[in-house]
């Protein structure tokens, strides 16, 4: 079962009873091409030009790595035919599952964590590669593998 909010998901307290919560999407679902290239609901027109860095605030994790500095949609379809003609593939990496949450957070209403909570934990930790949830530290690799815990 799942727990509502971040603090509850790391600590197994929850804000809320656990059937009012669940899970998302993973990155690959949402990634997908759609109806008209659209997406799974309608969320390239909606929220597929928003670049990374105006959302989060960051186009690197701290301390360098993979940038960032695409839109959601770029990130998200890039090499998988929809449209993309970017060359990188941002699968399995930490934009690619921090927009997966992202877009969770708004298109499943009873997902465990809210969109300002995913947009603070992932603006924290790309600024400090640490953000403390009930807690616990965690980095971007850490933050990465706790998101994907969550679909």
């Amino acid at each position: 079962p799942f727990q509502c909010g971040s603090a509850g998901l790391v600590s197994g307290n929850l804000s809320q009873d656990p059937e009012q919560c669940t899970g998302g999407y993973s990155p690959g679902f949402w990634g997908q091409c759609g109806p008209n290239d659209n997406g799974r609901f309608g969320w390239f027109s909606a929220q597929g030009g928003l670049r990374f860095v105006v959302i989060f605030g960051y186009e690197y994790c701290a301390g360098g790595g993979m940038s960032y500095d695409f839109t959601l949609l770029e990130i998200m379809t890039a090499n998988r035919q929809c449209g993309s003609d970017i060359n990188t593939s941002f699968t399995g990496s930490f934009g690619w599952h921090a927009v997966a949450t992202y877009l969770n957070s708004i298109y499943v209403s009873s997902y465990l964590l809210n969109t300002a909570e995913v947009v603070n934990l992932v603006n924290d930790v790309m600024a400090d590669d640490a953000v403390m949830i009930g807690g616990n530290t965690y980095n971007c690799q850490e933050l990465k593998d706790l998101f994907d815990q969550t679909y």
